[in-house]
């Protein structure tokens, strides 16, 4: 049986591995190869908007669980007959 230290380490692994794919899919998307290190302005402002909409599934499905397993914890109408 998972204890709930564990479903949460396991969340959490899986949130940070979105966070962390989506810089990867980020910059494929908006920074073009080029021997120049720095960033142009339209670059930079893709990568933020880019970021933002990962970040925001990201809190959205972080909240959405905080939520679950809140709702978990209230007695359960079956709880009596156990």
């Amino acid at each position: 049986m998972t204890t709930n230290a564990g479903m949460r380490e396991s969340f959490e692994g899986t949130m940070k591995g979105i966070l962390v794919r989506s810089v990867i899919a980020c910059e494929k998307k908006c920074v073009q190869p080029s021997e120049n290190d720095n960033l142009t302005n339209f670059e930079r402002a893709c990568l933020g908007k880019c970021f933002d909409k990962y970040y925001a599934t990201y809190e959205k499905n972080l909240q959405g669980i905080t939520a679950a397993l809140k709702s978990s914890h209230k007695e359960s109408d079956y709880d009596q007959n156990f």
